[in-house]
């Protein structure tokens, strides 16, 4: 762990990185107050700082009150090292925001114990940081594909169509549904079941755009956000998702599992923000429409067309065609 060492004396810094790294620990620098204000308002700070009370520039008492003026999610430990051993001075270092002290001067087996207190304290707060992380993570991911769950997915997909209606561009919603997964499970077992779900996540996940939102909406059935796309857009991208999946098999124990997705698109122009429900549902209904018409497809639907809308007015039928648009 890094260690500032904030003193204006040569000896003593000379003396307190001397000490440190026999312990384990990796001494940093400053002349003055100045300098070990910028080193602990960096990104880079110490966990841990030994500062002396009276310094060139900052003293020591306005390095610890602006230290703890900005909230940082890295903690930093703050020694304060004075002179002053009265009752008074210690507590006003402590109130300045030193978390603790040592009294010059320095006995070695005491600053050692002190930095000892200081090290677990950062590290319960990394594991507490750290802990909070992974909550966040596991409550907006689905742990078994590392995508978005379907409740991030949702809230996206509401903040899109805000901004729809704000701006009045398009946006598409794709439902894709991996075909056939259930014959999947049942034949090679569900940890196969699972290795087919990463692998489609991850094709999926290959397909979009940077910006789409894409997640697992539940079971075998994924839920893509496209905002600023437009239906005829959308549909094209649902193709190529079809073509990708379905020439891409999955190898898994010397087995070639070949796979494949159905796709519905729900394509929104100037909509209003109070159909989310509608839009999901209007996708659903295409997916369906897709696995009904033979599987490995997309249907897609635009709602709510403010006009001119140009569709292409053939049905390509082959076993990965685009159907038209139900209106």
């Amino acid at each position: 762990m890094n260690v500032l060492v904030a003193d204006d004396d040569p000896v003593t810094v000379k003396l307190l990185v001397k000490l440190l790294e026999p312990w384990g620990y990796q001494a940093v620098a400053a002349q003055d107050g100045d300098e070990a204000l910028s080193i602990l308002q960096s990104d880079a700070a110490p966990g841990i700082a030994i500062v002396d009370w009276g310094m060139p520039g900052c003293s020591g008492l306005e390095v610890c009150r602006q230290v703890r003026a900005v909230p940082r999610d890295k903690y930093t430990y703050l020694i304060m090292a004075t002179a002053r051993g009265e009752k008074e001075d210690i507590l006003a270092g402590l109130d300045a925001g030193a978390d603790d002290y040592v009294v010059k001067p320095i006995f070695a087996a005491e600053l050692r114990a002190r930095l000892e207190i200081g090290k677990r304290i950062v590290s319960l707060q990394e594991q507490l940081l750290a802990a909070l992380a992974s909550a966040e993570y596991r409550a907006s991911h689905d742990v078994l594909t590392g995508l978005s769950n379907r409740a991030a997915a949702l809230e996206r997909l509401s903040a899109e169509l805000a901004r729809s209606e704000r701006d009045g561009s398009a946006i598409a919603v794709l439902m894709a549904d991996i075909d056939h997964f259930k014959k999947i499970n049942d034949q090679y077992g569900h940890r196969t079941g699972d290795v087919v779900l990463r692998h489609v996540a991850n094709l999926l996940r290959y397909s979009v755009r940077v910006y789409d939102v894409i997640a697992r909406y539940g079971g075998e059935e994924f839920l893509i956000v496209a905002p600023g796309c437009r239906t005829p857009d959308a549909a094209d991208l649902g193709q190529r998702i079809c073509e990708l999946v379905s020439t891409s098999p999955v190898q898994i124990d010397g087995n070639s599992i070949s796979t494949s997705v159905s796709i519905g698109v729900a394509g929104v122009h100037h909509c209003v923000r109070a159909q989310e429900a509608m839009v999901i549902e209007a996708a659903d209904a295409e997916l369906y429409r897709a696995k009904n018409s033979g599987r490995n497809r997309v249907c897609a639907r635009l709602l709510e067309i403010p006009g001119a809308c140009p569709w292409p007015e053939h049905r390509a039928d082959t076993a990965s065609g685009l159907a038209p648009p139900s209106v």
